[in-house]
């Protein structure tokens, strides 16, 4: 059973709290990256702080799932031929 929405943020409107807590992070993450020498990180300190601050610039990808096409258990197969009769060399290939 279906409900109808009633009310609420439309479908694809941003969420207003969301958006304004994001700012505030990110007001303070560039503040904190203004002072901030990467020169003086050692290399897996950087890959690891790139990778985790990607989850905030990048949207997460979801999975997918793949299901198995359905299988059909009662078929026929009528074979009409290809019209082209056989040689010498199609026998030899078997």
């Amino acid at each position: 059973m279906k409900v109808e929405k009633k009310g609420g943020r439309i479908k694809g409107t941003p969420n207003k709290v969301t958006q304004s807590l994001r700012g505030q992070i990110e007001t303070i993450l560039q503040g904190y990256f203004d002072k901030l020498d990467f020169d003086q990180l050692k290399d897996q300190d950087k890959i690891l702080l790139v990778s985790k601050l990607l989850n905030f610039v990048l949207p997460k990808l979801q999975s997918v799932e793949l299901k198995e096409p359905q299988k059909h258990e009662n078929f026929n197969v009528i074979y009409l031929g290809s019209g082209i009769e056989p040689t010498p060399q199609h026998h030899a290939k078997n």
